[in-house]
């Protein structure tokens, strides 16, 4: 069968590349044609409202902010073009329905559907193309709740799904309320084996470390991580995309590491001690100790995974007064095993939907 996906994966970060590839991986191995439509709408080019109105402001930031995005557009151009199945880049509609037509178009996952993002309110994420064969797997709204005002367009955009999943639990219930039926399942991250991801990790440290990913400039969270390191005695490594980071504390620093380097520091850590929810993924995929800072109040992508595979006694926050034991928690090891295997099924169902026309 060809398949189209569309996802967010023209972010400059590695969750977004990863999970993209990873749809990709298990997909093919069902033994489907799959590619990734390489849609980069407008939108993405757009400068904030802030800096087009002060050229100063804007002029400043271009010019320290350039070395950061300069590597990343590096680092990250060539994990999609070596790894990834794109299609020819795609700006509008127009240019997505052109494609050769696939059997089925899959939406998902990251945070393809938050409204509080342009690509979340582009009809384009929801494949509205009229009458194609299309799922959504692990669509990620990542909002508590949906606000009023756009509850239509879900809707509208929706109805005609064959089958409709989300990556966070509570949006079953938030797309139930608005007359959609779904399910939940797990990210394409865990829909891989340890040894298919192993693959993908290119080095080997000797040292023994901790490996920080902090997102949003926690310090408290580098501050943890060292206290850690002297209980454990192991250094801090760091990765960031950043270059400002580096100065929060480290024993090494990681400036835009490439995707192979990424997972092989997290498959040769110690601990792993981050924000992130792809960090955190990582981290339980390696079957490594995690440390997870909870720092964001109204995002549901890290709290979803805390529940689901109960993970509370791993969690932290900025005014945390104890450092956790690094030990594995198994039982979520366990969790994780049964929902990716519970979400394999609900995919694996999905695709039996898709009446192929041989014409």
């Amino acid at each position: 069968m060809k398949v189209y996906t569309i996802t967010c994966s023209n972010a400059y970060n590695y969750g977004a590349v990863l999970q993209a590839y990873a749809l990709q991986c298990y997909l093919e191995n069902q033994g489907n044609s799959v590619e990734i439509i390489d849609y980069y709408p407008p939108y993405l080019r757009k400068i904030s409202e802030k800096y087009r109105k002060n050229i100063f402001l804007r002029v400043v930031r271009s010019i320290l902010y350039f070395p950061d995005y300069h590597k990343s557009e590096m680092v990250f151009k060539k994990f999609k073009q070596e790894y990834l199945n794109n299609t020819r880049k795609c700006t509008c509609k127009e240019d997505i329905i052109s494609l050769e037509k696939p059997d089925l178009y899959i939406a998902g996952s990251d945070q393809i559907w938050n409204p509080h993002f342009e690509n979340g309110r582009d009809e384009n994420y929801f494949l509205n193309f009229g009458k194609v064969n299309k799922v959504s797997y692990a669509a990620s709204i990542a909002l508590p709740t949906l606000e009023k005002k756009f509850h239509e367009d879900f809707r509208n955009y929706l109805k005609d799904y064959l089958s409709v999943t989300v990556r966070e639990k509570k949006n079953v219930e938030t797309l139930q309320n608005i007359g959609i039926q779904s399910d939940y399942v797990v990210d394409p991250v865990y829909l891989l084996s340890l040894n298919e991801w192993r693959k993908l990790c290119t080095e080997k440290c000797e040292d023994d470390y901790i490996l920080v990913y902090a997102l949003h400039h926690v310090q408290k969270i580098y501050d943890y991580a060292f206290d850690l390191a002297k209980k454990i005695n192991a250094k801090v490594y760091v990765i960031n995309v950043e270059i400002k980071e580096k100065r929060r504390g480290n024993d090494k620093f990681f400036w835009n590491p490439t995707v192979n380097t990424f997972l092989s520091l997290i498959a040769n850590s110690k601990a792993v001690v981050s924000n992130s929810f792809h960090g955190i993924s990582f981290g339980l995929i390696f079957n490594k100790p995690i440390h997870l800072f909870d720092t964001e109040d109204n995002d549901l992508r890290l709290k979803n995974i805390i529940d689901i595979f109960e993970l509370r006694e791993r969690c932290l926050n900025v005014d945390y007064t104890d450092i956790l034991d690094n030990s594995i928690n198994e039982k979520s090891l366990k969790l994780i095993e049964n929902e990716t295997r519970r979400s394999k099924r609900i995919l694996q169902s999905a695709l039996e939907k898709v009446e192929i026309n041989d014409e």
